[in-house]
């Protein structure tokens, strides 16, 4: 075997080939054993070798066609291994071997060895197309399998854009609602407050005769207009405003203080929130996601605090305020501490 027949077996091509095939056999060699491609030192020291080889191979073949990338003379020692005499032939493998041929085998050989060529460069073709087949799948599986993470991805931050979102809609609300409950009750009690104090207006009666305006006898305001059962009607009915009184201010009492227990104890319940918000924010392995929720929970918290001592104030001073007037209006004795408005 000479150094042209080995340079094609470095190659992996048969005797014989053409440049074209062993220019495109060499670039795919390189592709493979290119030593910055490994993944290790030895493997690399490995590669380096055979790079070596190929180069070496590839110049051979080179030098041999020549510059017209053609074979230099049919027949030639690189287009067919040396075999051995067969059936004891009188010639042997040597320069007069081919010589010896006629010109009908010499044709029966390069026909061979056009033929074993196009198969070669069909077989390459076709291992060609399937690794590019092969590329174009892997290709495909891998963009797959991206658009796959990316739709999970996406789809992970609508439920997290999603949950937050609806956290704080049912905080605003909550805040609103608590909000509106306060006003309403103020509402209330200025609307009660106001029916209390407002006294209707009894129209003057008017003396025949076109004379002023007089005072009419408080006896004539019974029915029978009896001046002696006067005293006994007023009586009974000053009775019953005042029961009727007793019973507004029991019911205004309950009330008020059903209030004041109720914001009692929504302001213990923002102290206690308070202070587990403030003990978790000053934790040191808390996230920012979770520390800006605890942030908002505190304002929101704080919030109502401030409403519901605001509330409690309110109540309080309404409580007092039933109270003084009992005591100036007499509904009840006056006790220590109960001051009369002038």
């Amino acid at each position: 075997m000479n150094d042209l027949q080995k340079a094609y077996v470095v190659l992996g091509l048969e005797p014989g080939a053409s440049m074209e095939s062993i220019m495109r056999r060499y670039k795919r060699l390189i592709m493979v054993w290119h030593p910055d491609r490994a993944s290790t030192a030895e493997h690399k020291e490995f590669a380096e070798q055979e790079m070596k080889k190929i180069n070496n191979a590839k110049d051979t073949l080179t030098k041999h066609f020549g510059s017209g990338g053609e074979h230099k003379e049919n027949n030639c020692s690189c287009q067919s291994p040396v075999t051995e005499p067969v059936n004891n032939a009188s010639h042997g493998p040597g320069p007069g071997y081919h010589r010896d041929k006629s010109d009908q085998e010499r044709r029966q050989e390069e026909q061979q060895a056009k033929r074993r060529d196009d198969e070669r460069v069909a077989r390459e073709q076709q291992q060609a197309q399937a690794s590019e087949e092969e590329d174009e799948i892997e290709t495909a599986e891998e963009v797959a399998d991206y658009e796959r993470v990316l739709k999970d991805e996406k789809l992970r931050w609508r439920v997290s854009l999603g949950l937050v979102t609806a956290f704080a809609v049912l905080e605003i609300f909550g805040a609103f609602a608590i909000g509106l409950k306060g006003w309403s009750h103020k509402t209330v009690s200025w609307w009660q407050q106001t029916l209390n104090t407002s006294k209707p207006d009894i129209p003057n009666a008017v003396a025949p005769g076109g004379s002023p305006p007089s005072q009419l006898p408080p006896y004539y305001d019974t029915p029978t207009g009896d001046r002696s059962n006067w005293k006994a009607e007023q009586a009974q009915r000053d009775e019953e405003t005042n029961k009727r009184v007793g019973e507004k201010r029991s019911r205004d009492l309950y009330l008020v203080g059903l209030e004041l227990d109720k914001y009692e104890k929504v302001i213990e319940h923002c102290k206690s929130e308070l202070s587990e918000i403030a003990v978790k924010l000053e934790s040191a392995d808390i996230s920012n996601v979770e520390k800006q929720k605890l942030i908002a929970r505190q304002e929101f918290q704080e919030k109502n605090l401030r409403d519901a001592e605001d509330s409690l104030v309110y109540y309080r001073k309404k409580q007092a305020a039933i109270d003084v007037s009992d005591a100036v209006s007499g509904a009840r004795p006056p006790v220590e501490g109960d001051t009369v408005a002038p």
